[in-house]
């Protein structure tokens, strides 16, 4: 929810802060040339009936008319941001005009506090111009037309947040830190349900590769083959998403082993490893291939949908959704591989076994979870609510995690009681964690999503929307893990 304290005496009244002109009261008989032409909220009409631009401009004016045009801009983009991604907080709807989605968000209850009746700047909304300067209002409907005119582009400016607050009041119980975007002002915007935004797309440059030469040694290779494009994919009219072709069966032979180019020219199997899904499944989409780095990575990750081909396991195409693409961050990773370094060099004793050890158990079993929850989110088994509530789930727990590892390296550099204390507390809460994310999951085991097609659908959009936080994976079910070898076990 958004909150914030905007009331007309702290906002003009202080000292240095004011960037707007004194007060004056402005009626419609006053204004001439274009402020006369602007338009105004209707009196006679209730909230839900005012124009959308109208509407937007109102929002602005109750919740940062004394802030500047950037931070005006950006309130308006956050409830287009909420009109644009359907979720049950916001109170827009999947398939809705964005005009009803933009009403139901603004005037929500418990969401923008200036709509709401008992609020100071309630009745200040539909007459804007009733102690106000009418360039007031005219800077809070230009923000409102320019965030409308650029709701079909990316959000540049607030880097899709959905929730704000203003420093006057205390940070909400939502207010993460590490989920902050942007501060304007006295707003400090926050990306809590909403996906990151997209990166641009990078043009992509196939590269050809002559026919080898007596050595074997292609000709003016340009780039080694683990940097080869794919091969070109088209749209099946059924499948949104696109899928590469399995080239046909050609009988196996050294010579056409060796051949980087085949007889028509497009690069043979040799050339570009091809990757396909398995019937049923969601397609994989062509630009995981161009992500894996090596050949070596292709053969481990190549899944067949050739009837002939039989293995012992099943191997299907997981997809990990965004904001759980890494257990632990770069920083904690490093700390973790330094403190494995430094207890491969010295003798270990009772604690340090059982804290790598519990560091390294909840790890593994939480990415276990991670796999199905995300599998299971794909192919529509659980609701977007469920999801949502697995993700809150699994912050918690990576927040600990981080935590505990920070706190391990604070007490390996300094062995002293009050830093063992503080890291044997944090080793208890991580199995506990664990334990109530299998709890949440078996909750959502065996309850019907109504909405399975709708849902899975959505999913896949957001896992395909955001590639830069997809990293594919192979392996569905779960399998023995091992600790490193270290002294400590």
């Amino acid at each position: 929810m958004t909150e914030r304290t905007n009331t007309k005496g702290r906002r003009d009244g202080e000292a240095g802060t004011s960037i707007l002109p004194s007060k004056t009261t402005t009626s419609r008989a006053t204004l001439t040339g274009a402020q006369a032409a602007m338009p105004l909220p209707d009196p006679g009409k209730p909230l839900a009936e005012q124009d959308p631009t109208v509407l937007l401009a109102m929002c602005v004016f109750g919740e940062a008319r004394g802030e500047s045009e950037d931070a005006q801009r950006a309130v308006a983009q956050v409830a287009l941001n909420r009109a644009q991604f359907p979720h049950p907080v916001f109170g827009s709807r999947a398939g809705a005009a964005w005009e009803d989605n933009l009403r139901r968000v603004l005037l929500r209850r418990g969401q923008f506090s200036s709509f709401e009746p008992a609020d100071l700047n309630y009745p200040k909304l539909l007459r804007p111009l009733d102690g106000e300067d009418a360039r007031v209002w005219a800077r809070c409907l230009r923000c409102a037309a320019a965030a409308l005119a650029a709701k079909e582009q990316e959000d540049t400016l607030t880097a899709n947040s959905d929730h704000y607050f203003d420093d006057s009041i205390q940070p909400p119980s939502w207010a993460d830190p590490a989920k902050r975007t942007v501060k304007l002002g006295r707003l400090n915007f926050y990306r809590l349900y909403l996906p990151p935004p997209c990166p641009p797309e990078l043009p992509l440059r196939r590269v050809s590769i002559p026919a080898p030469l007596g050595d074997g040694t292609p000709a003016g290779l340009a780039e080694p083959p683990s940097a080869l494009s794919p091969a070109p994919w088209r749209v099946h009219p059924a499948d949104p998403f696109p899928t590469q072709e399995p080239p046909e069966a050609e009988p196996a032979s050294a010579d056409s082993a060796s051949r980087a180019t085949a007889s028509d020219g497009r690069p043979s199997p040799a050339a570009s490893l091809l990757l396909t899904s398995l019937p049923g499944r969601v397609p994989l989409p062509a630009w995981i291939s161009r992500r894996l780095k090596t050949q070596r990575a292709l053969r481990t990750g190549r899944l067949s949908s050739h009837k002939a081909v039989t293995s012992d396991k099943c191997q299907v195409t997981s997809l990990r959704t965004a904001h759980h693409g890494s257990l632990v961050t770069r920083h904690s990773s490093l700390l973790l591989l330094l403190l494995l370094s430094g207890l491969l060099l010295a003798a270990c004793n009772d604690f340090e076994r059982a804290a790598y050890r519990t560091l390294a158990v909840t790890q593994a079993e939480y990415e276990t979870i991670q796999r199905h929850v995300a599998e299971a989110a794909v192919h529509g088994l659980i609701t977007e609510e469920q999801w949502d509530r697995f993700r809150i789930e699994g912050h918690r727990f990576m927040d600990a995690h981080n935590a505990a590892v920070d706190a391990f390296a604070l007490w390996s550099r300094a062995k002293s009681q009050a830093n063992a204390a503080r890291l044997e507390a944090l080793l208890e809460i991580l199995p506990r964690l664990v334990r109530e994310l299998n709890d949440l999951v078996r909750s959502l085991e065996g309850k019907p999503n109504p909405n399975a097609t709708e849902t899975a659908s959505y999913m896949r959009e957001q896992v395909t929307g955001n590639r830069e936080q997809i990293r594919p994976t192979y392996s569905l079910f779960p399998v023995p893990y091992s600790l490193p070898p270290t002294p400590c076990l």
